[in-house]
């Protein structure tokens, strides 16, 4: 009768150890999940103009492009005609002149 006395103490903690675990882990949950809920919008406005900044270099890296192959392009008609026959590009080019409007007028001539 001892030793069934034993049993349902060791049960009976157990029990209690269990349902503070669960109550533990459940509070833990919530509350991890409150931070990141709250924090959400931050992460998407970060994502948001990350994507704009990535977009935006894509944009001035294919200008530059553009603009060495056309200084290439006049290099390459510069040795075959004459260094007169082309209009000479800027040399210093910095993202401040380079828009669209300034490529197309350069591709046009």
């Amino acid at each position: 009768m001892n030793t069934e006395l034993n049993w349902y103490k060791i049960r009976g903690r157990l029990l209690i150890i269990m349902i503070m675990f669960a109550l533990g882990a459940g509070t833990s949950r919530f509350i991890i999940l409150s931070n990141i809920g709250a924090q959400g919008s931050a992460v998407t406005r970060v994502r948001i103009e990350k994507e704009s900044i990535r977009l935006q270099n894509e944009t001035l890296r294919a200008q530059i492009d553009g603009i060495r192959t056309l200084e290439q392009v006049q290099k390459g008609i510069d040795q075959v005609f004459g260094s007169g026959a082309t209009r000479t590009l800027p040399r210093q080019i910095t993202t401040s002149s380079i828009d669209s409007s300034s490529l197309l007028s350069l591709k046009s001539e």
